[in-house]
């Protein structure tokens, strides 16, 4: 029941529930094959995403998490090296746990350089579970603490095929001024996207004339498919601009997800795409059609409309809007004159 229905009813189809389209994927079968857990990957690479740290860093990381970095031990099992000692203390297997945290090495690392809360005391978890236990931890400790691991793995290289080995009060240097930098060069990029951003229209804006725009939106009563409900809509004012045979549209919402999806025109296997489907097909009724994304600042009457008309349920209003939305209304048909 919960499967979202297409009006065109196409034919079913099979698809691969372990990607994001539906569609086959070779890297997620080689994963299930490991005895991988999907979403815990996919939840690893939203944490990985969001660090305040370099590409390379994240990349690292994600091989880490992957267990594609070239240990020793994981060499040894594909017969590449014979030994597979710590380059540092020589006392143990060169495993990511001990390599990265067991270390006499690395654990003096941790404490220099201020971000010991990350180190992990258990040898069975894998860095999935091990940077879930960073989600507490403040952003630029964790910023210090990642940095200071790509340290360690490039001091590791080092110490392998160069015969050298860095002093750690050089290290923990090196990992400040990592940090350093990466905040300034955020500081200098991300503050011009800001200025760039406040130039957005905080208001609803008429379209040219001989152009008909439909704002559409969707609430739940119920945290859900939010998605497919946004979708959902916007196909409900597609065929109601069809119904009143306008001729040019300009379809808005406030979801950059579907107005992204329907603007490449791509349709995928997934339920929203199903969806997405009826929205690419009613609007052929039209002879021009352009998808538009806007804040919910810019999206109010149909925000407020949505939030107190039953999901699923058509009414129509003509020449006049409810009293719930009436105040919206009015402020945007005050912009028309701007």
């Amino acid at each position: 029941m919960a499967i979202p229905l297409s009006s065109r009813e196409p034919k079913d189809e099979m698809m691969w529930a372990y990607s994001k389209y539906g569609n086959y994927l070779v890297r997620s079968a080689y994963l299930l094959g490991k005895g991988a857990n999907l979403d815990e990957f996919h939840e690893a690479w939203v944490d990985i995403w969001k660090m305040e740290v370099i590409p390379k860093v994240k990349h690292f990381l994600w091989r880490l998490c992957t267990a594609t970095l070239p240990l020793k031990t994981r060499l040894r099992a594909r017969h590449l090296v014979e030994e597979a000692s710590c380059p540092w203390c020589g006392q143990a297997e060169e495993t990511m746990f001990h390599l990265f945290f067991e270390c006499v090495k690395s654990r003096t690392l941790w404490v220099d350089c201020e971000c010991g809360a990350m180190r992990c005391a258990d040898s069975s978890n894998t860095l999935c579970d091990i940077m879930k236990s960073w989600r507490k931890i403040e952003g630029k400790v964790k910023q210090r603490g990642v940095y200071l691991m790509w340290a360690l793995w490039a001091d590791r290289n080092a110490k392998v095929f160069e015969g050298k080995t860095t002093p750690n009060t050089i290290l923990v240097d090196r990992v400040y001024r990592w940090a350093e930098e990466y905040n300034r060069y955020a500081a200098r990029i991300y503050a011009k996207k800001a200025v760039n951003g406040a130039r957005c229209n905080k208001f609803w804006k008429a379209p040219a004339a001989g152009v008909i725009k439909i704002n559409s939106d969707a609430s739940l009563a119920v945290e859900g498919m939010v998605e497919i409900a946004e979708a959902k809509s916007l196909v409900f004012a597609l065929e109601m601009a069809s119904r009143f045979e306008v001729n040019k549209v300009i379809a808005e919402t406030d979801s950059l997800t579907v107005v992204n999806r329907v603007s490449r025109g791509v349709i995928h296997l997934t339920k929203l795409d199903s969806i997405l489907g009826d929205a690419l097909e009613q609007s052929t009724c039209f002879s021009h059609v352009h998808w538009s994304h806007v804040g919910r600042q810019s999206n109010t009457v149909a925000h407020n409309l949505a939030k107190h008309t039953p999901f699923g349920s058509q009414q129509v209003w003509v020449n006049h809007s409810p009293p719930e939305v009436s105040s919206y209304v009015l402020m945007d048909m005050l912009t028309m004159n701007e």
